[in-house]
């Protein structure tokens, strides 16, 4: 429906057609880095298209996973996938020492310190959870890393899958 912020051309029309036929949309995206209400703002602002729509993020895949298996988690991700994570009842952290799992997905901000501490936290015993492991991430002008770039550099650094 859209290519970062530029929407297919007639993507609206053919989701408002679908939602007068009747139909019942699920927008499944393996993005994590925006929560429910963001993917819905998303596909409205690209496209023109308000209507009725469920949604399910690799984030909200992973926070149900965690839910209940774990109490705290350290992120390497975006703001979407914390908030997703919150959400679902799962305590951020920042301290490698408390994480009980890190969860990866894509990360704009990502650092040299963020990713020393998810290895930290990783050969402590954490469990280690990818959104996604696409390596690449499309973009207008190309691909750039995805999700999968960031789990992949962890596993090398952390020696765990």
């Amino acid at each position: 429906m859209y290519v970062d912020h530029h929407g297919v051309p007639g993507a609206g029309q053919a989701l408002d057609a679908l939602a007068r036929a009747g139909i019942k949309m699920v927008f499944v995206t393996n993005n994590s880095t925006k929560t429910r209400r963001d993917v819905l703002d998303h596909i409205a602002l690209r496209t023109g298209y308000r209507g009725p729509a469920d949604v399910i993020t690799s984030g909200m895949a992973t926070a149900r996973q965690l839910a209940g298996q774990v109490d705290r988690v350290l992120v390497v991700g975006g703001t979407g996938l914390s908030a997703t994570l919150v959400e679902h009842g799962v305590q951020v952290v920042t301290d490698w020492r408390q994480a009980e799992a890190v969860a990866v997905g894509l990360d704009r901000e990502v650092s040299y310190e963020k990713l020393a501490v998810a290895t930290l936290a990783l050969r402590n015993g954490a469990a280690f959870y990818a959104t996604n492991t696409d390596a690449t991430y499309p973009m207008p002008d190309g691909l750039y890393p995805g999700a999968g770039a960031f789990s992949a550099f962890l596993e090398r650094s952390s020696g765990r899958d």
